[in-house]
Parts: C-alpha cells; structure tokens; sequence
C-alpha cells in the first residue's frame, strides 16, 4: 500500500479510512496467501485491479463510499465475495458485523473469509455458495445493507435487485452497486420507479453506487411502484432484445467459421 502510505498527509487520504487499511495490510496480504497466491487474473476487486495482487489507490473513493456506508448498520447481505476485500473494508468500518456473503464460486472466498473471521472475532461473516438467484427467494432473514456485486449483466442485477428489496429490514433499503456501468438501465428504472432518496456516484475507475431507496409502507402504493417497476424493466427488455439478439447470433455466427 506504497501509494496510499505516500499521500496520507493529503486531506482527501487524511482520514480513519486510510489509516485503519494500512493497518490491515497485513490482512490483505495474508488472503492471498490463504488463497495460494492465486487471484483470478482478469477479475480485479474493491482492493486490487485485474492483473496482480497489488493495493490499487485508483478505487480509493469507491473503497471508501463502502466504509462510510458500513459504518452505521448491523447486518449486511453481499452478491459476490470473491478474495473477500469488499467485507475486510466493512469490518474495518465495523469489527461487529453480521454478514451473509453469497458466491457462485467458492474458489477464493471460504479461504478469505475464514482468515477474516479469525481476525474479526467479534464479527459473523456466513458464507453461502451457490447462484444468487437460486438462493436469494430462500433466505428468511432481514438486513440493514446491500453490497450487489455478483454477475455483471442488468438482466441478473436487476432480479438481485428485485429480492433484495424484500429482504430489507426497513422502509429504508440501503444498497452498493459495483461495476455500475453495467447496469445503467437497472439504475435508470429505479430512478423511475421509487423514492431515491440519497445517491452517490465516486469519481473513479470501476465505480460503484450507493442509493438509498424510501419504500413506500403503504401496502397499495408500495405494491403501485412494484409495477411500474416491472413495467419499465419490460419496457427496457422489449427496447434492447433486437440489439441483444444480433449479439448473439454474430457472436454464434463467429464461433462457426
């Protein structure tokens, strides 16, 4: 973490976040390690770009919007674990965590979260392995925050989306979407459709996005905006399939020649 050591003194790293992440380096060297000094190369996280395990300070803003967020909440529901960095950088914010991490890969994450969990004593960190879409309609429990940051595609973040929302545990649905870029349509439908409240966009490479929803707690006019909700994801569906569909075809028909 040379780069985040360097400017510490500057006002925009001058902060808790900073310093209680170089304290953690050691941490976050030691999930690689745990991980057999693998990383999935071509897959980057909140901590590291995609092509080695090296603290990337170009995510510094989304690393700390994640902070921020995690500070004051008490359980938290997470799509896509991977070596585990977005819930060190939560723990940092609150070494008393409930978290539930869901990934369809189990490669990385079990490792990293054991090592977390043994560092953190005072947190909960449950692991599920398996597709969110599968598991999501089968939890019971209620959280306070949502970090979705599984598949990259608006089709299977919005569905995430979708039961999320349900498992809040209150009129206030507090989420992080990484990788934003890819669910512009998702973001726009939500815009649309509900009460947001609060939204922050960082600055940076890979960004990520915070929303605060307000759902509504009358029963009809929640179930109004539910609607209008499915409305434009049909609509938006309806708009980009002819697009889609010629992707899929040139792409079937570049694999046959």
């Amino acid at each position: 973490m040379i780069d985040l050591k360097k400017r510490l003194l500057k006002d925009k790293y001058n902060n808790d976040f900073s310093r209680k992440l170089i304290e953690a380096e050691q941490i976050f060297n030691s999930i690689f390690k745990v991980c057999g000094n693998k990383m999935e190369y071509g897959c980057g996280s909140y901590l590291i770009g995609s092509q080695k395990y090296d603290y990337s300070i170009d995510m510094y803003d989304k690393q700390k919007i994640l902070y921020e967020r995690s500070k004051n909440v008490n359980s938290v529901l997470e799509i896509g674990t991977y070596m585990g960095h977005s819930i060190l950088i939560m723990l940092l914010a609150n070494p008393h965590l409930h978290i539930t991490a869901i990934d369809i890969d189990d490669t990385y994450s079990p490792k990293a979260i054991q090592l977390l969990q043994s560092k953190f004593i005072n947190a909960k960190i449950d692991f599920i392995h398996g597709n969110s879409l599968n598991i999501l309609p089968k939890i019971n429990k209620k959280f306070d925050f949502f970090h979705i940051d599984g598949a990259h595609g608006n089709t299977t973040i919005t569905q995430e989306f979708t039961y999320c929302k349900k498992l809040s545990s209150s009129n206030d649905f507090k989420l992080i979407f990484d990788d934003v870029e890819v669910c512009n349509t998702l973001q726009k439908n939500i815009h649309s459709s509900y009460n947001v409240i609060e939204h922050n966009t960082p600055n940076c490479i890979n960004k990520n996005k915070y929303m605060h929803i307000k759902i509504n707690s009358d029963f009809k006019k929640n179930h109004k905006e539910n609607r209008k909700f499915m409305m434009y994801v049909a609509i938006s569906f309806l708009k980009e399939f002819p697009s889609r569909l010629f992707r899929f075809l040139a792409r079937k028909i570049e694999k046959n020649k």
